[in-house]
């Protein structure tokens, strides 16, 4: 019985890494295709786990702020 949960637990996982590859998307166009003033874009695509990019949140260092436009200023909303 050992060995058959070793095979099990074998089977289980190489069903999840072959599942997983499965899932990563790639480029259907090239790059030049997407730029300019009519660009083309891919169909939507499905899957079963979306990905999900997300820019990590970083605020401004301590004293710092944007630079304003010549004419304009730059004051702190809230601190």
């Amino acid at each position: 019985m050992h060995i058959s949960s070793r095979l099990l637990s074998v089977g289980i996982l190489s069903f999840v890494a072959i599942a997983t590859a499965g899932c990563g998307g790639t480029a259907r166009l090239p790059l030049e295709a997407g730029i300019g003033a009519n660009p083309q874009l891919p169909p939507p695509e499905k899957s079963l786990l979306p990905v999900l990019n997300i820019a990590p949140a970083k605020g401004w260092p301590p004293g710092g702020k944007p630079i304003a436009a010549d004419g304009l200023s730059v004051t702190a909303f809230a601190t």
